[in-house]
């Protein structure tokens, strides 16, 4: 049976890695994952700076039919996970919630999120305030996203991912803080360890 999974997590937890580390069978992740005896295909296109997220509706029309053609070929072909790496923007409906139609589009496919949250904040934003983006434009990016904005954010994404199981999704939670760790629903962080 095939399954898409879509990799998400706020910025600097580690979604390209954790792609990258399966795609690799890094330390035998596919097993952990239980993923080892799949075919497994990624939107590459997903993982490259130029099909980034951007406030931009031009682009996130872009990524949206780029993401739907490559979802249509993976059907045809002969393997049976597709994994995309998921933006924020992709669960909102001012960019056509390329996620819900996803859903809708795809009703009896196996969809799957993996959710990715790192629980030590203070190392989650030093791997956030070293991205390229950030350190690009330092001053500003440091008054946007002060420390106090990451854990409401974290809470905030975790919510709108979980939003997601109404349409079929199961969801997955995973600590990228060293490494990559399976969690139970009940073993999430909660406000309280921020």
């Amino acid at each position: 049976m095939k399954k898409v999974i879509w990799v998400f997590g706020e910025s600097a937890t580690g979604k390209s890695t954790l792609i990258n580390a399966i795609l690799n069978n890094e330390n035998d992740i596919r097993t952990s994952l239980e993923l080892d005896r799949e075919r497994i295909d990624v939107i590459k296109n997903t993982i490259s700076l130029n099909l980034n997220a951007y406030d931009d509706e031009n682009h996130e029309s872009y990524r949206k039919k780029i993401i739907e053609e490559k979802i249509k070929e993976f059907l045809q072909s002969d393997n049976t996970v597709l994994l995309i790496k998921g933006q924020t923007n992709d669960m909102d409906d001012r960019y056509g919630n390329t996620l819900k139609q996803f859903a809708l589009d795809y009703p009896n496919l196996d969809k799957e999120i993996y959710l990715l949250e790192v629980s030590d904040l203070d190392f989650h934003y030093q791997r956030f305030i070293n991205k390229d983006w950030f350190k690009k434009d330092k001053t500003r990016y440091e008054k946007i996203f002060p420390k106090e904005w990451l854990p409401s954010a974290i809470l905030n994404h975790r919510e709108i991912v979980y939003s997601f199981k109404k349409y079929g999704f199961s969801i997955l939670n995973i600590d990228s803080t060293n490494g990559f760790v399976v969690k139970k629903e009940n073993d999430l962080y909660e406000k309280k360890n921020y």
